[in-house]
């Protein structure tokens, strides 16, 4: 199984720096989009924008709305139909996203 990665290649013209940002977090997340900004001395100063959330928010939203409207049963089967392997690994990322644990919602 591969790592974490993250792809950057920038190009700099004068000050001004721009180029594409990719990353895949192994299991988690992938998204691309865009980093631009302006070199001073040695450092970096940019912004980046990625074209969408993110594969993990938009599992986590879907994950969201389906205890909110109680389409889902158990914790398991929430994880399961959002596309996790594992409902320990949904649940701590659900609750770092959200602030509380998915059974919080699924009991409420």
């Amino acid at each position: 199984m591969a790592g974490d990665t993250i792809r950057l290649n920038l190009t700099q013209q004068g000050t001004d720096v721009s180029g594409p940002l990719a990353y895949l977090l192994t299991e988690k997340d992938s998204n691309t989009g865009t980093l631009s900004g302006q070199m001073r001395g040695d450092t970096l100063i940019a912004d980046y924008t990625f074209q969408s959330e993110g594969e993990e928010s938009v599992r986590l939203e879907e994950a969201r709305r389906l205890l909110e409207s109680r389409a889902v049963s158990s914790i398991t089967e929430v994880a399961a139909r959002v596309g996790y392997q594992d409902a320990s690994s949904f649940a701590r990322g659900f609750r770092a996203r959200f602030g509380k644990l998915p059974s919080e919602l699924l009991e409420s």
